[in-house]
């Protein structure tokens, strides 16, 4: 009859190839115990993957069934519980909608903190990790920027220490008016959080859009919140732990960053003075690259350095933390 076509003898072997996975019929059957013998092992280690497969989607299936049924289950039971306890309307249908956002938390981005076997790896590499996961995002932050261009060991301390990260549902309220500042906020996605200055029953002024670094102050002196940060979209933030970023910068090898904080809460001192609005958003890029050029340079640090690695800059910094704070009671 002639030889067969290419395609037909691919397309026949895949048909063959099949049919061990399935009760389906074939014409192309052994003919000889070797054959016989090969189709024998096909057809078993196909029985083990096949039953493999449909056993993990079924599994699949079951677990996404499941989750389902728990979040159908708790919605109930908050209606119940509404409805027992005759919440208002209003009330009842700002909690419900709070409690549907929040299963968008599924979908938010994995955190070190989701993965304890990282806790296992040894401080060196933690601190790679930390610095490739935060530096990008920090150094947005102007004197991060400088720190990490002169002195890249000192910006990996800082990520490896005082960092964190956080996932924010729509309407949870990162921080509030009068709250005691404890971090520096960085925005991972632009326009997903909006900043309102003032108290919240006073309307304060305009929401502002959270696209960068807000309360660097809190690095510098015990800041109160001057206003309150709201998600409006599900959205990713980094922190700076204040109290950490402390802890690091008493070491004589920041005694650059000592002289920034002095002379940054010395310009915030004098705007005040002026009868400028300070809110949580107080400063500019223009404002930080000024202090930075004469926090760095090395005339400056030649002198500061004589004068006992920063002890002064500590004691000024103390001193004008407390004076703040008293302008602000």
């Amino acid at each position: 009859d002639g030889p067969l076509p290419s395609g037909y003898g691919y397309m026949t072997s895949f048909h063959w190839s099949l049919t061990q996975f399935t009760p389906a019929s074939m014409a192309v059957v052994p003919v000889n115990t070797t054959e016989r013998a090969f189709t024998i092992l096909v057809i078993l280690v196909a029985l083990v993957v096949f039953t493999s497969f449909v056993g993990n989607i079924t599994s699949t299936i079951a677990r996404a069934r499941e989750a389902h049924f728990a979040e159908s289950r708790q919605l109930e039971r908050l209606q119940c519980y509404i409805l027992i306890n005759r919440i208002t309307l209003d009330l009842g249908n700002r909690i419900t909608s709070f409690v549907n956002q929040g299963l968008l938390e599924q979908k938010r981005r994995v955190h070190e903190s989701d993965l304890p076997i990282l806790g296992n790896l040894p401080k060196s590499l933690k601190q790679e990790l930390r610095s490739e996961v935060f530096i990008p995002v920090v150094m947005r932050m102007p004197l991060f920027g400088a720190l990490h261009s002169r002195s890249p060991i000192n910006a990996h301390m800082i990520c490896f220490r005082a960092m964190g990260e956080i996932s924010a549902i729509p309407g949870e309220e990162l921080f509030g008016y009068g709250d005691v500042a404890k971090s520096v906020w960085f925005s991972r996605q632009p326009n997903r959080a909006h900043y309102s200055p003032g108290k919240p029953s006073s309307g304060g002024g305009e929401q502002v859009l959270f696209n960068g670094v807000m309360v660097e102050m809190a690095l510098w002196l015990q800041w109160i919140h001057r206003g309150h940060l709201v998600a409006h979209r599900l959205c990713e933030l980094v922190t700076m732990d204040a109290g950490q970023f402390h802890e690091c910068i008493t070491m004589p090898c920041f005694v650059h960053v000592q002289s920034y904080a002095v002379s940054y809460c010395r310009r915030m001192q004098e705007s005040e003075h002026f009868g400028d609005t300070i809110s949580d958003l107080w400063g500019s890029d223009a404002l930080s690259e000024e202090l930075i050029q004469g926090a760095f340079c090395t005339d400056s640090l030649m002198h500061l350095t004589k004068s006992g690695h920063g002890s002064i800059l500590l004691s000024k910094l103390s001193r004008l933390a407390s004076d703040m704070l008293s302008s602000h009671s």
